[in-house]
């Protein structure tokens, strides 16, 4: 019998910049949790070389910060496989945006069996600003979510 694919969580994002941080901060609540079968990565600079951070039988979620555009600490879930993500020049905090990174990966052959984004709507992205209550709690609702992932995959989001 094969072992399940690995799940592997990649969070995004800067820790000094306020909400820009949940990325991260959602990957050191998952390691807090040592779940097994979960491998945990953190990009706080480029997200350039995204497609070689994975196996192509890999369950992959992705969580990053959203810019604001309506309630702070909502979460939107994207299917990376069966979504074309925005082009490269859409407003990011990274040089080079997650769905570019994504879109390269598919250019070349090396997207995983399996792509989840998760956006977190942020509020605030200033220097040396905490996170915000609203990105906070959005942040355990996560865990909570790939935690279920981790112990159940065939279940659904």
């Amino acid at each position: 019998m094969c072992p399940p694919p690995r799940l592997v969580l990649i969070g995004i994002g800067n820790r000094d910049r306020g909400d820009d941080a949940v990325g991260p901060v959602v990957c050191d609540l998952m390691i807090e949790r040592s779940l097994p079968g979960l491998d945990t990565i953190v990009l706080e600079g480029s997200v350039l070389d995204l497609p070689i951070r994975w196996s192509a039988d890999d369950r992959v979620v992705i969580v990053d910060a959203a810019a604001p555009a309506g309630e702070p600490g909502s979460i939107t879930r994207i299917d990376g496989l069966a979504t074309r993500l925005v082009a490269p020049g859409a407003v990011s905090t990274h040089a080079i945006d997650v769905g570019a990174a994504i879109e390269l990966a598919r250019a070349l052959d090396r997207l995983p069996i399996e792509l989840t984004i998760i956006g977190v709507e942020g509020e605030t992205f200033e220097f040396g600003a905490p996170l915000t209550p609203a990105v906070q709690r959005a942040a355990g609702r996560v865990v909570a979510s790939v935690s279920r992932r981790a112990v159940r995959p065939a279940d659904d989001w």
